[in-house]
């Protein structure tokens, strides 16, 4: 009986193990979200500048409402590189302080 019960229990972990193991090489591999074709930063038309970090991101689509400035897909530096990121960004100059933007010159 505990020896039947420690097989279910090793196959169980097995199972589980395996499956790990392929949704780790999955997402390292295939379904890395850098695969995807982003667009080139060099074609941003707007810079933001966030003054009190030295933050700097690029989009090509941004509403202000207020002090707030919501970016929709944006580019942000990470590393040695502008990073393109698709999803939406806040900043508040209430929390961030001053913040500029520009559109950038073609």
């Amino acid at each position: 009986m505990l020896r039947g019960l420690i097989k279910v229990i090793l196959t169980i972990a097995l199972i589980v193990i395996i499956g790990y193991a392929g949704l780790v090489l999955y997402s390292c591999t295939i379904g890395n979200p850098n695969n995807i074709n982003a667009p080139e930063a060099e074609n941003a038309a707007y810079i933001i500048k966030v003054e009190n970090t030295g933050r700097i991101f690029l989009t090509n689509d941004y509403e202000k409402t207020g002090s707030v400035y919501k970016l929709n897909g944006y580019w942000v530096f990470e590393g040695k590189k502008f990073e393109f990121k698709n999803k939406e960004y806040l900043l508040d100059e209430a929390i961030f302080g001053e913040i500029t933007l520009r559109r950038r010159s073609e």
